[in-house]
């Protein structure tokens, strides 16, 4: 996972060994650490870098409903993965790690037309020497369990990011 995420993104990132490849798809990677009552997930997405509104809240919003509506779905047809910041508002923080820039987005998500929920975070790193923005999502869903020490594990990850040089 992690020669692939360093050719593939570009970024050097401590995934715990327990998580494992689920998709790998045009500029995209989806790991997953799947036990009984808890599914973890990161997606790693690499979009090309047009201006700054990608970096805001709606930009982060935008980026993150189309890979749920794409990727992210049940059997019911029609469901699709999509962020609720109506029952609680998305949370926007600009941070930097490692030197590098970063949007940070925190909040709920849901499946329409159907029954699931759970919290989310995403970090938009901006990799202007190669005019992109890798945007990692990590997303738990754990019906009627507490979800804070598994947000924290991908939290962890996150912020051990760092982008590689050009070369690549």
């Amino acid at each position: 996972v992690n020669t692939l995420l360093a050719e593939e993104m570009s970024i050097k990132i401590k995934v715990p060994k327990s998580f494992s490849l689920a998709l790998h798809d045009d500029d995209f990677i989806w790991l997953r650490k799947e036990t009984r009552e808890v599914s973890n997930n990161i997606m790693i997405y690499k979009v090309p870098y047009t201006d700054k509104s990608q970096l805001t809240k709606k930009g982060l919003k935008h980026i993150r409903n189309a890979l749920g509506k794409k990727y992210i779905t049940t059997e019911i047809e029609g469901a699709y993965m999509k962020i609720n910041d109506v029952d609680l508002p998305m949370l926007v923080e600009n941070i930097k790690i490692n030197g590098n820039f970063v949007a940070e987005a925190r909040g709920i998500w849901e499946i329409e037309n159907d029954f699931m929920g759970g919290p989310f975070i995403s970090y938009a790193l901006l990799n202007e020497a190669k005019g992109e923005i890798i945007f990692m999502d990590g997303f738990i869903h754990a019906p009627g369990l507490d979800k804070r020490d598994n947000m924290q594990v991908i939290e962890h990850v996150f912020k051990s990011v760092d982008v590689l040089g050009s070369e690549g």
